[in-house]
């Protein structure tokens, strides 16, 4: 008798011997334990694996320098399964990861493309206000050819993508100070609360960032949106037409690179010296 014959014969005899589902015998499933498993769990196999692991980077880091034992050790696991070793000393803190920029060319032209539309938006209401004849294209020409690779240039020297500000940065950045305490083995740490003025200064941080680069926006801002008014309102048509367009970008620059509070304040300040230093009104 064959393979197929014996299991053909088997199943047969199955179904002869059961033909309803009451005939079915009934029985307690077996009490769990540990000498009931035919194998290890797929958590102690992971928990073994991890303790091989485990000791052989402490073997390799020990042979390899004595003074690294014990220390954090970076890995990651690859496409293959395998681990894969990283540098702890090259990971990005979450500092540096919150501040990671982005490359330098689409940073720049994401910033000078859509101003260069506002400086065409701007000449184009420039020319409707004194009712003169729309140049198309004259106004595409002076913004896109003239405005946009200027604006491009300027704002790639103003981020620091042809010198480099990180000396800047590395000098206002100060490091924090605190006072040490040992804990008892067992005990959890728990942070002062914080106190008023303390709220106070976080929050006018968010809004207010003491960083260089709001010590340099801030006055051209207020700088330009001055000139703009002054301009707008004392002097010619044609001086208007050729000069307001480039200012009013050029405040719209400055406080977009600020960030809520200081763009207010550089909004804020030109407007309340127009109207109360100056007597200008928009009727």
């Amino acid at each position: 008798m064959n393979r197929k014959e014996r299991r053909a014969a088997q199943t047969s005899s199955i179904r002869k011997e059961i033909d309803d589902v009451s005939q079915i015998p009934l029985a307690p499933p077996p009490a769990s334990g540990q000498h009931n498993r035919q194998g290890k769990t797929l958590i102690e196999l992971a928990a073994e694996r991890q303790a091989a692991l485990a000791a052989e980077r402490e073997k390799s880091t020990k042979a390899a320098d004595p003074k690294q034992k014990g220390k954090t050790e970076y890995v990651k696991v690859g496409p293959d399964g395998k681990i894969i070793r990283e540098d702890g000393t090259a990971l990005p803190s979450e500092e540096e990861a919150v501040d990671e920029e982005m490359p330098p060319l689409p940073d720049t032209i994401l910033t000078s493309f859509p101003l260069a539309a506002v400086h065409l938006i701007l000449s184009y209401v420039a020319m409707l206000q004194y009712a003169e004849d729309v140049d198309y294209p004259g106004l595409f020409i002076r913004s896109g050819v003239i405005a946009f690779p200027t604006l491009t240039l300027v704002i790639h020297f103003a981020h620091g993508h042809i010198i480099s500000f990180e000396p800047l940065k590395k000098l206002y950045k100060r490091p924090a100070k605190g006072k040490g305490r040992m804990f008892k083995p067992g005990e959890k740490y728990e942070p002062p609360e914080p106190t008023f003025w303390q709220r106070v200064s976080k929050v006018f941080q968010i809004f207010f960032p003491l960083t260089p680069k709001t010590f340099f926006f801030l006055p051209f801002a207020i700088f330009f949106g001055v000139k703009l008014i002054k301009t707008t309102n004392e002097k010619f048509y044609y001086a208007n037409m050729k000069t307001a367009p480039s200012l009013g970008t050029l405040w719209v620059w400055a406080i977009v690179e600020l960030g809520v509070g200081p763009a207010l304040l550089a909004f804020v300040i030109p407007v309340t010296w127009a109207y109360y230093f100056k007597g200008y009104t928009l009727w």
